[in-house]
């Protein structure tokens, strides 16, 4: 196990990181749901990042990092 002790601007980061995870995760819940609701069937990964273009450029800026 590893513990971390971030100073207060890290501390700032790191909680806007996770509200940023956060909001994409209810964001993409809230496609499925209203999706399944609507014609009962699920959705892929792709089709959420076409239609959420937040996300599309959440995964290209995370591709381009590596």
């Amino acid at each position: 196990m590893y513990r971390i002790y971030p100073k207060p601007e890290q501390q700032q980061l790191i909680r806007r990181m996770f509200g940023c995870c956060h909001f994409c995760v209810q964001l993409l819940l809230g496609h499925v749901e209203s999706n399944l609701c609507g014609n009962g069937k699920g959705l892929i990964l792709l089709s959420l990042c076409e239609t959420t273009p937040l996300i599309k450029s959440t995964i290209q800026l995370a591709e381009r990092s590596r």
